[in-house]
């Protein structure tokens, strides 16, 4: 017989070896496109920009860090935003938790989702399937923010009127729907909807599974997860604090160009703070060198500026954001208490009235 292998009952399976090795192979893969950027960042046709940098105004230099402390303080915002409909958390821990996190996700192996799972199952006793399903909020909202954005930017010339009326559409039409599918399925009567359609799906098939899933505790743990999108006000604020975040991200961008003196529009950094910030979200095997070299190729591609700036201001961005998120995490740690990080808080399962 194979043996099995076990990892916690509650998180699978522990990974293969083959997906190991891939989650390997990519991050240095990632090393290797993190070298290219810093190559680029220190070729000649570089070098004037980055010697500007040792008469850089201190106000660029504070806002560059600034808006990286922003960016930490804003993610953390958004999931304290998604989950308090359904459970109430400290915001501190919460800030904290996050902090901890986003540094932990220039690593490989997904550590940084793995580690928010298991703090908020652990230490706030929120459920997995519910954990799932806040990080789906959070994934669709931020989906239906930046999706028109990075449409509106690519199909417009500059922020205009055009970027603005295609922007707002698109907002209003990702919204609404993202609202009106979670208010049709979500509450008492969504949940005895959803298992209706289950039984009647094993019915058909002859399947009883589907119906036994339906009633399952960790179902109705995941269909809770429908209450932190199922008004507009919710939907509203998880969406414009997403905006807030790729304005944030934008502004540093902005920022970063100004201290190497490259010409960046507006919307230019909107589209690369988009492209830096998704890639990082999806990349498998943490976000070192891909966001950096992505954003780049993105530039190149659609002419925004060419591939060794673009790689330039990664390659500063990142070196700025690494101080800041390697202190915040610091005080995460501090906040939360090395010994008492996955230590059951008390209160921590009780769901707001």
């Amino acid at each position: 017989m194979n043996p099995v292998r076990h990892a916690h009952p509650e998180f699978g399976a522990r990974p293969s070896a083959w997906k190991i090795a891939l989650q390997v192979l990519g991050f240095l893969i990632g090393l290797a496109l993190l070298a290219w950027c810093v190559s680029q960042a220190l070729s000649p046709m570089n070098r004037e920009q980055l010697a500007k940098l040792r008469d850089a105004p201190w106000t660029l230099v504070a806002g560059l860090f600034l808006t990286s402390a922003l960016i930490v303080l804003s993610a953390g915002v958004n999931f304290y935003a998604a989950i308090r409909p359904v459970r109430r958390l400290n915001f501190l821990d919460l800030q904290a938790t996050n902090a901890i996190a986003i540094f932990l996700a220039y690593l490989p192996f997904k550590l940084s989702m793995l580690f928010r799972i298991v703090v908020h199952h652990r230490r706030d006793r929120v459920p997995v399937a519910l954990i799932a399903a806040w990080f789906g909020a959070v994934s669709l909202a931020m989906l239906a923010a930046l999706g028109p954005l990075i449409l509106a930017s690519a199909l417009s010339r500059g922020i205009d009127a055009g970027w603005v009326l295609l922007a707002l559409a698109g907002l209003a039409a990702t919204t609404t729907t993202l609202w009106l599918g979670a208010r049709t399925f979500s509450g008492p009567a969504g949940l005895t909807r959803l298992r209706s359609w289950a039984n009647g799906l094993s019915r058909l098939t002859h399947v009883a599974l589907f119906e036994r899933i339906s009633h399952a505790k960790f179902f109705s743990s995941l269909h809770e997860g429908l209450g932190m999108l199922d008004t507009p006000r919710r939907v509203g604020t998880l969406v414009g604090l997403r905006l807030l975040d790729l304005a944030i991200q934008a502004a540093r961008f902005h920022v970063a160009a100004r201290l190497l003196d490259l010409p960046l529009t507006w919307e230019s950094c909107v589209l690369l703070a988009s492209t830096h910030f998704l890639i990082g979200v999806i990349s498998p095997s943490g976000m070192v060198g891909t966001r950096e070299a992505g954003a780049a190729g993105v530039a190149a591609l659609l002419h925004v500026v060419d591939a060794g700036h673009a790689a330039a201001l990664g390659v500063l961005i990142l070196a700025s954001e690494a101080v800041v998120n390697l202190l915040l995490a610091g005080l995460g740690i501090l906040r939360l208490g090395p010994r008492r990080m996955f230590t059951p808080r008390t209160g921590a399962d009780a769901p707001p009235r």
